[in-house]
């Protein structure tokens, strides 16, 4: 098998035969400074980079709208990353750094804080269905099955008084 050197190898072996310990000692501290300047150069990112986190855009929802069967949460930012579910009480949509520009909740909507996100719940009879279809700044639920009026509040609190759509109020 040959060994082929290079020229650096040569030299670097020439020097160390030398005997002279002067200059053996400059070409091991060369070497030793050469692999130290590569170790810098190719060392791994800051670990601050590692440390920083995403942070979720604030999103202000700016207006709740209902028709027929379809209820339409409107927003200044994204609306995709809204987390949904649907129990007992209606359909929850949390926006994580949620706000609102709403007066107050719209057509029997519960609009509530629960730490840093904002909770809409909208109310479905038990049995509907409800179809999330996200469009960026808009967030349409379209709401099936569960008899003629799926939304159950939601078509009833337009025409009543607000007092009568909070929790816990007496009708009037």
């Amino acid at each position: 098998m040959n060994r082929e050197r290079s020229r650096i190898g040569i030299a670097a072996s020439e020097v160390f035969r030398a005997g002279n310990p002067a200059l053996s000692r400059c070409a091991r501290l060369g070497l030793t400074a050469a692999l130290g300047a590569s170790l810098v150069l190719c060392g791994p990112d800051s670990p601050r980079a590692q440390q920083q986190r995403y942070r979720e855009p604030e999103v202000t929802v700016t207006g709740i709208n209902s028709s027929g069967n379809t209820v339409s949460i409107t927003a200044s930012g994204s609306l995709n990353r809204a987390q949904t579910w649907q129990d007992s009480e209606g359909f929850h949509v949390v926006l994580l750094n949620g706000q609102t520009a709403l007066g107050g909740s719209a057509r029997g909507v519960k609009v509530r804080r629960v730490g840093n996100s904002l909770e809409l719940v909208v109310p479905v009879r038990q049995g509907a269905g409800v179809t999330v279809r996200p469009r960026g700044d808009r967030l349409d639920l379209v709401v099936s099955g569960g008899g003629p009026e799926a939304l159950s509040t939601a078509a009833a609190g337009a025409s009543q008084p607000r007092a009568a759509t909070r929790e816990g109020a007496p009708a009037e």
